[in-house]
């Protein structure tokens, strides 16, 4: 059997959840449950994330790599948390997935979905095998896991990130140069700017633009309040 056929047979054996016709093409000559299929080139195990734990642990019991990337540098944990596919996520990570074999294109990591969308017995489980620079990691937009808490309103996230050893002034200086304050302050949550405030963020480091979080915001009458607040916490 030829390769490229292989791979397709592999697709759809995935997309039926045909655990037998899968154990029958990894026996076969070029049966590998490693390789990239069609249709988006990702792992047999990335394309079954949108299925069912049952199925993703059978193929994993069968040989698939938790950790193995896609074309485009992103894992099976990638694609199930893009997919919120909370049940896939806990079984890739009883196997070992981990957040450190992630090198997505696009910049967010599985740790960068979690805190957006507020997963956070996921993030605990992320943390525990992520290297330390993972935390701080910028992803798309230049955002940091805790960024993306902030701006989502995951005020449990945020503390937790923090907790962890997140950088609460992390920015990058070779993009926007944004920090969680900046953000905080833009979408107008104020609870996110006094929690960032007592917990040592900066208000006199300069973002987009060249601006201060406190020039960063757009509404000329701030009925929230945060310039005030802000005023409050000035740094030397």
């Amino acid at each position: 059997m030829a390769f490229d056929e292989m791979k397709e047979k592999f697709s759809k054996a995935v997309l039926e959840t045909d655990i037998d016709l899968i154990r029958e093409l990894i026996e076969s000559e070029h049966g590998d449950i490693n390789s990239l299929i069609p249709p988006e080139n990702n792992t047999v195990l990335s394309n079954a994330t949108f299925g069912t734990g049952d199925f993703v642990e059978k193929l994993i019991r069968l040989g698939a790599d938790p950790n193995k990337q896609n074309s485009d540098g992103s894992t099976a944990l990638t694609v199930a948390l893009w997919s919120s596919n909370l049940d896939v996520a806990h079984i890739l990570l009883d196997y070992g997935a981990s957040v450190n074999y992630e090198k997505p294109s696009v910049g967010n990591t599985s740790l960068h979905l979690a805190a957006e969308h507020g997963h956070c017995d996921i993030l605990v489980q992320l943390v525990k095998s992520a290297d330390a620079s993972q935390l701080n990691r910028f992803g798309c937009l230049s955002f940091t896991p805790l960024m993306y808490a902030v701006q989502a309103g995951h005020m449990k996230i945020a503390k937790l990130l923090l907790d962890l050893g997140a950088d609460i002034n992390a920015c990058d200086v070779e993009s926007s140069g944004n920090t969680a304050l900046h953000i905080a302050c833009e979408t107008g949550r104020v609870d996110m700017v006094h929690f960032l405030l007592e917990n040592g963020a900066r208000t006199d480091i300069k973002g987009w633009m060249q601006m201060t979080p406190r020039e960063s915001i757009t509404n000329d009458d701030d009925k929230t309040g945060i310039k005030e607040l802000l005023d409050k916490h000035p740094n030397k």
